[in-house]
């Protein structure tokens, strides 16, 4: 099993913060320039700058584990390695864009197809959140550090976080950009006659905030990739919560294919919210 030293977990934040300074660095230019990839999701000078900072100092930290980037050539035989990093450098380029704050630096180590390692930092809120998860041993935990940048150690500033159960209010957590009628219809099968508070947030900062007991459930339908949610994966199952396929209830596994089933990530067990048939 790889060891998670305080050595380890410091040039990861520190890549980190390398990456958030580059970005914070463009989002206060007055004109972004914006390209569209194929599937017309847009890149900025921010995504790929922070790419750049991020593999490269991957890299450096450990040579022997590849990288699989969001902006960067896929591997053809990454799935055929024990151990890879998932990395998104810029979570919700959409909300970089729109200015809301709500986007984040991802990165996650994968073992076996399971998230055992995430880092999700959010720039504008100077906030960093890391998860550990042990699956073969379920030892497990995650952290919430604030004002990462202005500390000269960036991980003094520590909060051991843990999700929460709803009392009379359950949290919901959508997407500004993917708040759909299917996900309209899944709440309201699951959760009718309950009362329900709708938060609106861009990013993996959602799955974060489930992780740290501030909201329950996040459905997501439609495509995401392995970096979009690998990260906050590790912070949210250290945290004690859930990720898992929408269909199956199955915990979302790394392997084959860079695509995501839909899914929900929670802090309910899944098997309390499967529609039953008569």
């Amino acid at each position: 099993m790889f060891t998670f030293t305080k050595a380890f977990l410091n040039n990861i934040v520190n890549v980190c913060l390398k990456a958030g300074t580059a970005i914070l660095d463009e989002y206060d230019k007055p004109f972004t320039k914006v390209i569209h990839k194929k599937d017309l999701s847009p890149v900025t000078d921010a995504d790929l700058r922070a790419n750049e900072i991020i593999v490269e100092n991957l890299f450096q930290v450990e040579k022997t584990i590849p990288c699989l980037s969001e902006e960067s050539v896929i591997c053809k035989n990454i799935f055929e390695s024990e151990l890879y990093w998932a990395v998104d450098p810029l979570d919700g380029t959409k909300d970089f864009l729109k200015k809301t704050g709500d986007f984040t630096v991802n990165i996650a180590l994968i073992r076996k197809g399971s998230p055992v390692f995430g880092v999700v930092y959010a720039p504008i809120f100077d906030t960093i959140w890391i998860g550990k998860y042990d699956y073969e041993n379920e030892i497990k935990e995650s952290f919430c550090y604030k004002n990462t940048s202005k500390l000269k150690h960036p991980l003094a500033n520590s909060k051991k976080i843990s999700t929460s159960l709803p009392e009379d209010q359950i949290n919901i957590l959508t997407s500004r950009s993917h708040l759909s009628v299917q996900t309209k219809k899944w709440l309201n099968d699951r959760f009718a006659g309950r009362k329900l508070k709708i938060i609106q947030r861009g990013s993996s900062i959602k799955i974060c905030l489930i992780a740290e007991g501030s909201a329950h459930i996040y459905p997501r339908f439609g495509r995401t990739c392995i970096w979009d949610t690998a990260a906050a994966h590790a912070v949210l199952a250290g945290a004690g919560g859930f990720l898992v396929n929408i269909d199956s209830y199955k915990e979302l596994t790394y392997a084959n294919t860079i695509y995501n089933p839909s899914f929900f990530a929670t802090s309910l067990h899944p098997d309390g919210l499967k529609i039953v048939s008569a």
